[in-house]
């Protein structure tokens, strides 16, 4: 059981951390939320929402990603990488994080 519940809270990591790096991209970019209501089909204050809570559905994530001419795996991946050392951190400090 500890497993399934460490799978999940490992995938809601990437998943927070993949709308950071997808956040990160559009701000090194310079595009706004605003900007991105057209490619996206949602208000912008619906996109500083998925921002904020870190949670969008893939076919949004996807298409901002394409939108700021970045591949959504690339992203995803810095991510990973992201989440995997802010865990072995949190592990070398002595505690979650």
């Amino acid at each position: 059981m500890s497993t399934n519940f460490d799978t999940r809270l490992n995938g809601e990591r990437l998943t927070v951390a993949s709308v950071k790096e997808l956040k990160r991209a559009a701000g090194a970019d310079a595009v706004t939320n605003t900007e991105l209501t057209v490619p996206l089909g949602l208000s912008r204050q619906t996109i500083s929402d998925r921002f904020a809570s870190g949670d969008m559905k893939l076919s949004e994530f996807v298409a901002a990603a394409l939108y700021l001419k970045r591949k959504p795996s690339e992203l995803m991946a810095l991510a990973e990488e992201s989440s995997v050392k802010s865990s072995a951190s949190a592990l070398a400090d002595g505690g979650a994080r």
